[in-house]
């Protein structure tokens, strides 16, 4: 896709019916897109932050959870308005990329520090007066701009197959209460 804003992008995500990336810049901007894109809109944020790096997608409440700051990193939970919802500090580092897992609720952070960089996970918690600590943390493979969850559906087997199956189980049963009932002695007569 041809880059129609002309600046250089950090980290995106998607919410399924629009693409959002951040600008590698000082200025705290999101840019909006078509799924293609196309049309980029920027989106409103009132908050006062500094670097802004990284952006993750809560679909767990329609939600972005932004990574900013230079030399210490910090997360934040914002609305689609750019209200701030939370925050809390992610240590030392820089460059953050953000993604956000619906499935265990937790927020990862990859980082780069001087000489190497770090791939965090945290809660995600809206709770701001008590510490956020890591929950998981590795050394990383160098400086990455942006990371995502890819969410593989379950498979589940199609309705031809799964009555396939169910009738195999069915003949398998049978064939084994058959070969019971040959088995057991002929009743005695009085």
């Amino acid at each position: 896709y041809t880059n129609g804003v002309g600046c250089s992008f950090r980290d995106g995500t998607t919410d399924g019916q629009f693409n959002y990336a951040v600008r590698a810049s000082p200025d705290p901007i999101i840019y909006r897109f078509n799924l293609d894109w196309t049309n980029p809109t920027v989106m409103p944020l009132t908050l006062p932050i500094g670097s802004l790096t990284g952006i993750a997608y809560d679909s767990s409440d329609d939600t972005f959870w932004l990574g900013t700051g230079v030399d210490f990193y910090s997360l934040v939970h914002v609305s689609h308005t750019g209200q701030l919802i939370s925050s809390f500090s992610g240590g030392a580092g820089s460059n953050v990329s953000v993604a956000y897992n619906r499935e265990d609720d937790t927020v990862w952070a990859y980082t780069f520090v001087p000489g190497t960089s770090q791939l965090v996970q945290f809660a995600a918690s809206d709770d701001m007066s008590k510490p956020n600590f890591p929950l998981f943390s590795q050394p990383g493979i160098g400086f990455v701009t942006a990371i995502e969850f890819q969410h593989v559906a379950t498979a589940v087997p199609e309705p031809r197959i799964a009555a396939l199956m169910s009738i195999g189980l069915a003949l398998v049963v049978w064939t084994i209460g058959a070969r019971h009932r040959r088995r057991l002695p002929a009743p005695t007569g009085a």
